[in-house]
């Protein structure tokens, strides 16, 4: 399970499974922050544990 943070406000937007080969973007609404974001599903977004 990998997390997707939000380019808003940098925290967790959502989770998925696994990162898929071709480009896709999600938009959505940041639960933390509550704007409507454009999520790219790649290795750049993904929240790291810190």
């Amino acid at each position: 399970m990998k997390k997707m943070k939000c380019p808003n406000c940098g925290r967790r937007a959502f989770d998925i499974s696994d990162l898929p080969k071709e480009e896709v973007e999600v938009n959505l609404k940041c639960p933390q922050c509550g704007k409507f974001v454009t999520v790219t599903c790649n290795e750049k977004s993904e929240l790291k544990a810190s």
